[in-house]
C-alpha cells in the first residue's frame, strides 16, 4: 500500500465511505466546476475550452464555470490553481506556453509543472497566423522578412503577452529568419487585432479565431500559417514552410488540476474528455478554429508535459530568449 493510501485508510469508515469507487462516481460532481483561463476571451485556448466545458457540463450535470486571469505567461492561472483545494472543483487550461515554456522563461517561478499540476488530459493541437492591414505592402512571408531586413527594428508585430504562445513563436521567427523586428505584447487577441487595424503594429501573430471576422470584413489580410499544413478554412493561405523558411510553430490545449487530486476523479474526466474531443459537432466546431482534437490518457498527457518541457528548454535557449 501506498503512503498516499495509507493515510487515506487510516482516515476513518466516514471518509472511506464518502469516497469509495461507487459512492465517488456518484458524487462528483456535486457542485460546479471552475476553469482557470490564464489567458484573454477570444483566443484559440479559450474559445476551445468553452466548446468542451459545453458538453463536459451536459454530460456530468454540473456547470463547468470559465474563469479568464490573463497574465505573461499565465502564471496567475498557475498560482491560483496551486492554492485551490485538489478536490476537482478547480482544473486549468495547460497550454505549451504556461506549463512547457514557463520553466524556461521565468526565472522566479515558485511551481513545477511537471510535479505540481495533475494531468487530466488533452484537448486539442493548433497552429497560428501571420496577418498584416489590408492596406499594407506586405503580401507573403518573403515581403515581411526583405522589409524586416531593409529597415531593421522598424517594424513592430503584435502578440500576446510575454510568455504567451504568440510571443514565443515570434521570437522564434526572428531567430530563424534573422530578421529585428520588435514584439509588442497586448492583453488579448482582441486589444492585438485593433492595434493592427489602426497601424499600430504592421503585423500581428495570433491564433486563427480573433482574426476571421477581420478577414471577412477585409480590414486585415492573412499572409501565412504557422502549422505545417494549411488550414481548411483560409485553403488559399499558404504556410511559412511554404515560403522556403524553414519554420513551424504549433501549440496545444489540455486540462490539467492540483495535485493530489483524487485519482477516481481524474480518471472519470479523462474518460468523459476523450469522449468530448470526439464527438462530431465538436470536431467540426475544432476544425473552424484551425484545431485538431487529441486524446491520451493521464499518464501519456504527463510524459507529454515532461516531454514539452525539455523540448521548449532546449528551443528556447537556442532561439537565445532570456528568462525574464
Amino acid at each position: 500500500m501506498s503512503r498516499r493510501n495509507a493515510i487515506r485508510a487510516g482516515a476513518g469508515l466516514t471518509l472511506g465511505a464518502l469516497w469509495s469507487p461507487g459512492a465517488r462516481s456518484q458524487a462528483y460532481p456535486a457542485r460546479p466546476v471552475r476553469i482557470l483561463v490564464g489567458f484573454g476571451v477570444g483566443g484559440n485556448g479559450d474559445v476551445t475550452i468553452r466548446v468542451v466545458a459545453d458538453k463536459m457540463a451536459s454530460r456530468l450535470g454540473q456547470p463547468w464555470v470559465i474563469e479568464n486571469r490573463p497574465s505573461a505567461g499565465g502564471v496567475i492561472a498557475s498560482q491560483s490553481l496551486l492554492q485551490s483545494p485538489p478536490d476537482g472543483y478547480t482544473l486549468m487550461l495547460a497550454a505549451s506556453s504556461n506549463v512547457a515554456m514557463a520553466p524556461s522563461l521565468f526565472n522566479s517561478l515558485s511551481f513545477d509543472p511537471a510535479k505540481d499540476f495533475a494531468p487530466v488530459g488533452l484537448v486539442s493541437r493548433f497552429g497560428f497566423l501571420l496577418a498584416v492591414n489590408s492596406s499594407s505592402g506586405i503580401r507573403s512571408v518573403a515581403d515581411l522578412i526583405a522589409q524586416a531586413k531593409a529597415r531593421p527594428g522598424a517594424l513592430n508585430i503584435g502578440t500576446t503577452a510575454v510568455g504567451a504562445a504568440q510571443y514565443i513563436g515570434t521570437e522564434l521567427l526572428k531567430a530563424v529568419a534573422g530578421i529585428d523586428i520588435v514584439p509588442v505584447p497586448f492583453k488579448t487577441s482582441g486589444d492585438a487585432a485593433v492595434a493592427l487595424r489602426s497601424n499600430h503594429v504592421q503585423v500581428i501573430f495570433d491564433n486563427i479565431p480573433p482574426l476571421m471576422p477581420h478577414f471577412q470584413s477585409g480590414a486585415l489580410r492573412p499572409i501565412a500559417m504557422t502549422s505545417a499544413e494549411r488550414f481548411p478554412g483560409l485553403p488559399d493561405v499558404p504556410t511559412v514552410l511554404e515560403s522556403g523558411l524553414r519554420y513551424e510553430f504549433g501549440s496545444w490545449n489540455g486540462l490539467v488540476a492540483p495535485r493530489g487530486t483524487p485519482d477516481e476523479v481524474l480518471e472519470l474526466l479523462n474518460r468523459e474528455l476523450r469522449s468530448v474531443v470526439q464527438l462530431p459537432d465538436v470536431v467540426e466546431k475544432f476544425r473552424a478554429l484551425g484545431a485538431v482534437p487529441a486524446t491520451v490518457s493521464r499518464a501519456e498527457f504527463q510524459r507529454f508535459i515532461e516531454d514539452e518541457i525539455v523540448f521548449w528548454r532546449k528551443t528556447l535557449d537556442i532561439a537565445r530568449i532570456p528568462k525574464t
